[in-house]
């Protein structure tokens, strides 16, 4: 008589996890002995034939509640691991079965209680924003992403450093909460690139300790150095004025950018795929500016933007003729620069050791509904590709850089790929 109570926590995993662990729970059958313990083996199958065995561990015997040796009808808890191999077909199926073995003999079966994604992601919006960000990315229901989304729009006004304790419950909550312990993605857009590089080295401890965890880390017109849009006593009256703190640590001299900055070689050597996706206003566009989501207005304020020509939100001129503001730190030279997407200048955007996606005509907002930088996303989830640099697009930077300071020979400027 065959056991039919197995379970398996997590009853999902990320392809290509070389040790994912695994809780195994079950009852021996009534009219059954179990030879040993030793003798128990654990395998998951899809229909295909796809076979992984996992490696066990150790094993629990229980009777109401008391640990017991091996005998008829008892509780066993197992502890195993097993490697998730790499789908080479995408359309491969992805439901497993697990089945308990004593020997030659099969003792319990549980059909589809495991699922393979190409990946398991972890989606952070940004300042003054919400998962509304996502709504495009989440539209394209790819079967093998599980997408999962980080909510904290009733406290986006603060800064980073105040919601990696909001972060890490969430974390907790939806992955190690439900027993997965392998790594994940995180796709972030603006601000929410400071909460996923603050978390991922531990801050404040920073000991690098939550890197592990990631796989890749995909960042949208992402705040890396901060925004030169809001340095200035301006912006730090317009985020006192209207409860913003926020504002203090999306500027480039902050707190939050320094330990970022400091943090640099630890980020680059570590096994965290980075890549960068950022727009740029290639044509020299006079209206090319940010905009608040509008959800955020009521119906009758959304009417009339859309009737204006804005349907997407209320759009915020942070720059004048379609520039954005830039920063060179070592000298704190600000220069305006069509190298950004309306609110960040693709420099401050940039990573040394990333890969970039640069997509003209894309602004801070509007490159999170484009259907190619989503086909994008897309891409580096589900196929997990190499980090290639972008050698042709951050010579132009560089030179955009030099142009702006006056140092175009060779060696008169600090090089782009040194960080300030």
């Amino acid at each position: 008589m065959k056991s039919h109570t197995l379970s398996i926590i997590p009853s999902f995993g990320m392809s290509g996890e070389e040790n994912q662990e695994f809780i195994i729970t079950c009852r021996s059958p009534d009219d059954i002995s179990l030879s040993s313990p030793e003798n128990l083996s654990a395998f998951l199958f899809n229909m295909t034939g796809l076979r992984i065995q996992l490696h066990i561990h150790t094993i629990r015997q229980e009777r109401d509640g008391q640990v017991v040796p091996g005998c008829t009808g008892v509780n066993l808890t197992i502890h195993a691991s097993g490697p998730i191999p790499n789908l080479s077909d995408k359309h491969a199926e992805r439901r497993f079965d697990l089945v308990l073995y004593d020997g030659d003999r099969e003792v319990g079966q549980e059909k589809e209680v495991f699922f393979l994604y190409d990946s398991i992601v972890v989606l952070v919006h940004g300042f003054l924003a919400s998962p509304r960000t996502f709504d495009h990315v989440l539209a394209t229901r790819e079967e093998g992403i599980l997408f999962l989304v980080f909510n904290y729009e009733d406290k986006n006004f603060l800064p980073a450093t105040r919601i990696q304790d909001s972060f890490h419950a969430f974390i907790t909550r939806e992955l190690t909460g439900n027993g997965y312990f392998g790594r994940f993605d995180i796709v972030c857009h603006s601000m929410g690139a400071q909460i996923t590089r603050l978390w991922m080295h531990s801050y404040p401890a920073n000991n690098n300790a939550n890197a592990v965890r990631v796989r890749q880390w995909i960042g949208i017109a992402p705040v890396n150095h901060g925004s030169a849009g809001a340095d200035g006593f301006m912006a730090a009256i317009v985020g006192s004025l209207f409860n913003r703190p926020a504002f203090s640590e999306l500027q480039t001299g902050s707190m939050t950018v320094k330990i970022l900055d400091d943090n640099q070689q630890n980020e680059a050597e570590s096994l965290v795929k980075y890549r960068v996706i950022i727009g740029y206003n290639g044509r020299k566009k006079w209206f090319f500016y940010v905009w608040y989501e509008q959800d955020f207005f009521p119906a009758g304020v959304q009417k009339i933007l859309t009737r204006w020509g804005f349907p997407n939100g209320f759009p915020i001129p942070l720059g004048i003729r379609g520039l954005t503001r830039s920063v060179y730190r070592p000298g704190k030279v600000y220069y305006p620069t069509y190298y950004g997407d309306g609110a960040i200048a693709n420099y401050l955007s940039m990573l040394p050791y990333a890969s970039i996606d640069a997509f003209e005509g894309r602004n801070h907002s509007a490159i999170m509904t484009d259907p190619e930088v989503c086909a994008s996303v897309i891409h580096y989830l589900r196929d997990n590709p190499a980090v290639t640099r972008n050698r042709a697009f951050e010579t132009v930077i560089e030179s955009d850089l030099r142009s702006h300071l006056k140092c175009r020979k060779p060696g008169t400027c600090q090089e782009i790929g040194e960080e300030p």
